[in-house]
């Protein structure tokens, strides 16, 4: 994956450079949609397979171009005026849709294969929570960002208010709040 992560950051950074040269001329609205289509969405495909650290270097910059910041201002300010969740917290907010979508039966098979529902043998309390069994993984080996082992523990782990969302809006919506707060909590 290295090579491809590189060739991703490459191409992030050309269309980064190119835009910046064009910045002064563009609105604010204007800038955040081009980054959008040229930059962030090289970030959120197939993310969950990359090196974190290199793309969330690609994310800062865009952000610092979208907002015409100097190149070494901190970033999380920035990060968070834009209403952007880093890149660790968007391949979460992507399994826990993904996950989300598993429930309504939005997805193919061979996804909702991978989960397991827990349904407990006595009738408790939290019987009617959706919550998925976590498969057993080696530790030691790249197993836990499996999607069978990270959307269990992952969609386990978020509030019942936004697992009992009524639609993929409402649901897509109160995570994203959710994951911002986790985010950038001070």
């Amino acid at each position: 994956m290295v090579p491809h992560v590189n060739v991703v950051g490459q191409s992030s950074f050309f269309h980064l450079r190119n835009i910046g040269f064009i910045r002064k001329y563009l609105t604010y609205d204007t800038a955040k949609i081009i980054i959008h289509a040229f930059v962030v969405s090289k970030l959120d495909y197939c993310n969950s397979l990359f090196f974190i650290r290199k793309l969330q270097h690609v994310q800062n910059s865009a952000a610092r171009i979208t907002k015409q910041c100097p190149r070494f201002c901190h970033i999380t300010p920035v990060l968070r005026d834009l209403y952007w969740l880093p890149v660790s917290f968007r391949i979460e907010f992507k399994i826990m849709l993904i996950t989300y979508k598993v429930l309504l039966d939005r997805t193919p098979i061979y996804i909702q294969e991978l989960l397991q529902l827990h349904t407990p043998s006595r009738n408790i309390g939290s019987s009617n929570r959706n919550s998925f069994l976590k498969p057993y993984f080696n530790p030691n080996s790249y197993g836990k960002r499996a999607f069978s082992v990270a959307a269990p523990e992952l969609w386990n782990n978020i509030p019942e208010d936004i697992k009992s969302a009524y639609s993929i809006y409402d649901f897509k919506r109160k995570l994203k709040t959710f994951l911002f707060t986790r985010a950038y909590e001070s």
